[in-house]
């Protein structure tokens, strides 16, 4: 099988949003073009995430059809920092290619602006990788290789002329960076993003793994408990959850991702 580059699901997905903060009933949306509508409709301050999610009025849990994790929209965000473990892959198909991966993303105007930051762990051909990647607007480099319970972190510094993305591996003393524009951040997410195959725009599927942390997590220097509003985000296929999140635990800071069914 050729190779065949992945990235992070989140910016593919960015075209076909639907919103979060709206208190609807449950659902799934019933296609990305009704998505795209419903976001454009009701405008860039709310947090913008995938199609496919079903809402709950009665727990802030919400059910995703490409992330895991927490995601907040705190106002006036200028610095996220996170300290995440790269997962092991404990089953790789010998064909059919899959993945997903640790990461902090940053997002807003509508869909226009998005960077991703962090560690993805792959299937591909039946090997697996582990890559540092960044992702800048669609455009993803591979910056590193990393190995299963490096201990990463993440800092997106943003600022009005331009977003900083600083990486240490701080198990191998690797470190790497990178700056992009400034853009309209609206949102920020911490957590496990699912990858897409970059010729085909399909999403992979994902591979069992082992259960993970975030450390430090932190928002404007303060816990990630108190970026408020802060949601809950479990990745789901129809009715069977795949990866979920934790609790937040460690004074609001930290939180573990919990491998739960492969697809």
């Amino acid at each position: 099988m050729t190779s065949v580059p992945r990235f992070l699901a989140r910016m593919a997905l960015t075209g076909a949003l639907a919103l979060l903060f709206v208190p609807i009933m449950a659902g799934s949306a019933a296609s990305a073009a009704s998505a795209a509508s419903a976001a454009s409709a009701t405008g860039p301050s709310r947090l913008a995430v995938a199609s496919g999610i079903r809402f709950s009025l009665s727990t802030s849990v919400v059910e995703n059809t490409s992330f895991a994790g927490y995601a907040t929209e705190a106002k006036g965000m200028k610095a996220i920092f996170a300290t995440l473990e790269v997962p092991l892959i404990t089953h790789c198909g010998s064909t059919a290619d899959s993945g997903f991966g640790p990461v902090v993303i940053v997002g807003g105007g509508k869909g226009k602006y998005f960077v991703g930051a962090g560690a993805e762990a792959s299937c591909q051909d039946g090997v697996t990788k582990y890559q540092i990647a960044v992702n800048y607007n669609g455009s993803e480099n591979k910056y590193l290789t990393v190995k299963p319970k490096d201990q990463i972190t993440v800092y997106v510094a943003l600022t009005s002329k331009n977003t900083t993305v600083k990486i240490d591996d701080l198990t191998s003393k690797k470190t790497t960076s990178e700056q992009f524009p400034a853009g309209a951040v609206t949102y920020a997410e911490l957590g496990d993003d699912s990858l897409v195959n970059s010729g085909t725009g399909t999403q992979l599927p994902i591979p069992s793994f082992t259960d993970h942390k975030f450390t430090d997590c932190k928002v404007n220097a303060k816990a990630l408990s108190t970026a408020t509003p802060l949601i809950d985000e479990e990745l789901v296929e129809g009715k069977k959850v795949l990866i979920q999140a934790g609790a937040l635990v460690a004074k609001g800071m930290g939180f573990w991702m919990y491998f739960k069914n492969a697809t």
